[in-house]
């Protein structure tokens, strides 16, 4: 099993894919995870303390794979 920790996620830009040429070959955060969750042996784990991409949105894009947890 192979833990992956994504911490502090405050801001996140759109990259040039570098496997393909062209203007609309951008990848995002929420390709990075979709594609780090696909894998079976990947348990997966972001965090942020004031984040934007950490919003109750977020947990929208992800629906049914994830969970948000709130500490104070």
């Amino acid at each position: 099993m192979y833990y992956v920790f994504l911490d502090e996620i405050q801001k996140v830009e759109e990259i040039q894919n570098p496997y393909v040429q062209g203007v609309e070959s951008k990848i995002s955060f929420v390709d990075v995870v979709l594609s780090l969750m696909k894998i079976k042996n990947v348990d997966l784990y972001i965090t942020g303390s004031n984040s934007k991409m950490l919003s109750s949105d977020i947990v929208t894009e992800f629906r049914d794979r994830g969970d948000e947890v709130r500490l104070y």
